[in-house]
């Protein structure tokens, strides 16, 4: 990735749904580099089919700016997004992402997944120990 960096403008165009899961993971890692010129193309990863490169999003997409982006994954289609979304809201905190969160309480194709990351809609937000299934929950700041 390192050989790679100095033709890191030469990916900027790229187009990231017919990539192979190792081209992706490359392409995650170059643009890491400068998260906010290339959060477009971060995002494109977002439906990919591999949660090995969603994975590889979450600390990426944490320290991008990319807040309203997050909010509107919250709501996409398919669980896989909705489920990298939250990953993100676990890592940043929650705080930021109150209403949103109480939205997607609302919405029944994400209110199943909540429970088990964050607390019912009291103003509290739950948060799970890494690897651990005990969580303790934090109120929302």
């Amino acid at each position: 990735v390192k050989a790679l960096e100095k033709y890191i403008d030469l990916f900027d165009g790229i187009c990231t749904d017919n990539l192979s899961p190792t081209e992706s993971a490359i392409c995650i890692q170059l643009f890491r580099t400068e998260p906010a010129k290339h959060k477009a193309q971060l995002l494109g990863f977002t439906g990919s089919a591999e949660k090995e490169i969603r994975a590889m999003l979450v600390p990426v997409l944490a320290q991008t700016d990319c807040h309203d982006d997050i909010v509107k994954l919250l709501s996409a289609k398919k669980g896989s997004v909705r489920e990298l979304a939250l990953s993100v809201i676990e890592t940043v905190g929650s705080a930021q992402y109150r209403d949103a969160l109480q939205k997607a309480f609302e919405t029944e194709k994400t209110a199943k997944k909540l429970p088990d990351r964050f607390g019912p809609g009291d103003g509290m937000i739950g948060c799970r120990y890494k690897g651990s299934q005990r969580g303790y929950r934090v109120p929302l700041s």
